[in-house]
């Protein structure tokens, strides 16, 4: 007996060391690692060194801290021991590379010289809106149907003749279309000959193929240096990224036949991206959403994948995960907003595939809820009650995944062609969408099934995302206008707020503060908004994006941010920590 007692004690104690071991292991090594610091001076041979950006590439943990300037000075804390390679990233100038390897527990200086570009001759002609966009019907139509969506720096470089337009606006009325999705983004506006006329005419005049190659102008860039010489931005190096998918002649006849039940202009334009899913060859991370457990959550368009980050694991291959769609998927659905629910499930929108994905961590079972029709949808939002909703940026309207039924329902807005781009819920249960394309607002009550409509006061200004903070309060972006607004919903007023600078804000975001986050990519940066004391303060992002629409914005619970990335030289998950480290927000990794 006394031999068969202990025989089960060293057993179970075994056991518990198997299980525990590599975890605890884990959790010591990261709480006994000791850390150091980087830091340097920065230098110029031409200008002044002012809130330049300092990138330390860890090359043993694959991350990137990212710092600024003052005074010329700059410090990395709290960095990771290993092998670095150190360099200046500033609009401009050319810089050189450090290699260093950071010892534990010690302070290394790194000092940086920077060379000034020569300017480059150029016949690009800077404007204001107002001096590329005289008055006119033909604009005040382009705002009313089209400006939402290809912003005001985008007419400017087709250089089209009459032919051309007319052709382009004939594709957005009637497709087939396969830049956004697959249903033309005005299919149910009617426009009449008349009006299309005036639009055409009024671009030919304007932006013809002799018209001059003009851009918008930017305005100076504001910088405070002793706010951004608090702020750290951590980069996560996307490893072991799986090969994208390639689209077999089955998976095309099937996408074809499936077809076959919508609408003539969702079915042809359905045909065309069908024929062109060539998946992006460099991935990218679109829209975060951050876990109960603290961890990330990211979709990932090019490989056809949802992709979670465990920003808390130092081993770079490990701390990946990818979830890659079924077999019998098209070959490139461009997964894009995502959301979880009470239980864990992930969904994510499907701009091209047209669905709501589902996806149980737990097991990788992986489902695709058809839609009750043809749409391209881009954002995912669950309500008090874990529904699922979805917004059809060019479709019909909102949709909801009721989440005892798990039936699907689909609600038209009054208004069409919204171009429903951003979800959110708020506090009694409503959901809220911006509609970029006619730059309404759409409010829709679950109990009376309804839609309340709020026109955007700047015509043409292209709300985007959306936000509820905690009192209720509805934020949203103008992207085309350079502004943000929020809604009162009690008395439905809106306020708009111009930015200091031209910019195009994509994401309007709400803190735990209750203060707001901009993503805006016209000048390359994060914008926080004071609501108290209204000012916008500017952060550059720590890359340069190489196109419009920095993507969605998180807060996680201890305030800090969560981006994700598209159109960089190296693709990572950005975490933004606006005033360094603090007591409440800690490095992750």
């Amino acid at each position: 007996m006394f031999f068969q007692r202990n025989h089960w004690r060293l057993w179970a104690a075994a056991f518990l060391i198997a299980v525990f071991l590599p975890l605890s292991s884990r959790f010591l090594h990261a709480q006994a690692t000791v850390r150091s610091t980087i830091t340097g001076t920065v230098t110029a041979d031409q200008g002044q060194v002012k809130g330049f950006r300092v990138t330390a590439h860890d090359l043993t943990h694959m991350l990137w801290y990212v710092v600024f300037t003052k005074g010329g000075k700059y410090t990395v804390p709290q960095a990771m021991p290993g092998r670095y390679e150190i360099s200046v990233l500033q609009d401009g100038y050319d810089s050189a590379t450090e290699k260093i390897e950071v010892i534990p527990g010690q302070t290394q200086t790194v000092n940086i010289a920077v060379k000034k570009q020569p300017e480059k001759p150029t016949d690009v002609v800077y404007k204001t809106f107002e001096e590329m966009y005289p008055p006119g019907p033909g604009l005040d139509l382009l705002k009313k149907n089209c400006l939402g969506c290809h912003g005001p720096d985008a007419y400017n470089a087709m250089h089209l003749t009459e032919a051309g337009y007319r052709a382009g606006l004939r594709k957005m009325m009637h497709g087939p279309f396969n830049l956004g999705g697959i249903v033309p983004p005005l299919a149910h506006t009617p426009i009449t000959k008349k009006e299309q006329d005036a639009m055409v005419q009024y671009l030919v005049a304007h932006f013809g193929p002799d018209s001059p190659n003009q851009r918008l102008k930017h305005d100076p860039y504001p910088v405070d240096e002793d706010v951004l010489s608090r702020a750290i931005y951590v980069e996560y190096d996307l490893t072991n990224v799986p090969q994208a998918p390639s689209i077999t002649k089955s998976e095309k006849q099937a996408e074809r036949s499936a077809s076959e039940t919508t609408s003539s202009i969702a079915r042809e334009s359905r045909l065309v991206a069908d024929r062109q899913k060539t998946p992006d060859p460099k991935p990218y991370l679109h829209d975060p959403f951050i876990a109960k457990d603290d961890t990330i959550w990211y979709a990932d368009p090019p490989t056809n994948a949802i992709v979670h980050l465990d920003p808390r694991n130092l081993d770079a291959g490990e701390r990946w995960k990818f979830y890659p769609l079924p077999a019998d998927a098209p070959g490139y659905v461009f997964p894009h907003g995502i959301t979880l629910d009470s239980k864990g499930h992930l969904y994510w929108a499907e701009i091209w595939g047209g669905k709501v994905g589902e996806l149980d961590p737990a097991t990788g079972k992986i489902i695709r809820h058809e839609t009750p029709t043809a749409g391209s949808i881009l954002q995912l939002v669950t309500d008090q009650k874990d529904n699922v909703w979805y917004d059809d940026v060019h479709g019909d309207g909102l949709g909801k995944l009721d989440a005892q039924t798990r039936q699907i329902s689909q609600f038209p807005t009054p208004t069409p062609d919204l171009g429903l781009y951003g979800m959110a819920v708020d506090p009694k249960g409503n959901i809220w969408s911006a509609g970029y394309t006619k730059s309404v607002v759409a409010k829709f009550d679950p109990i009376t099934e309804s839609f309340t409509e709020y026109p955007s006061p700047t015509p043409g200004s292209s709300a985007r995302r959306i936000g509820v903070d905690s009192k209720g309060i509805v934020w949203f972006s103008e992207w085309s206008a350079g502004q943000i607004a929020s809604i009162d919903p009690d008395s439905g007023k809106i306020t708009e707020y111009k930015m200091p600078i031209r910019s195009r804000p994509y994401e309007t975001w709400p803190d735990k503060r209750d203060n707001v986050w901009v993503s805006e990519d016209f000048n390359n940066s994060m914008v926080y908004f004071d609501t108290k004391t209204k000012k916008f303060t500017y952060y550059p992002l720590p890359q340069v994006w190489h196109g419009a629409g920095v993507p969605k914005v998180e807060i996680d619970a201890d305030n800090t941010v969560w981006i994700g990335s598209r159109g960089v030289d190296h693709v990572v998950a950005v975490h933004f920590y606006p005033l360094g480290y603090t007591a409440e927000s800690l490095p992750k990794p």
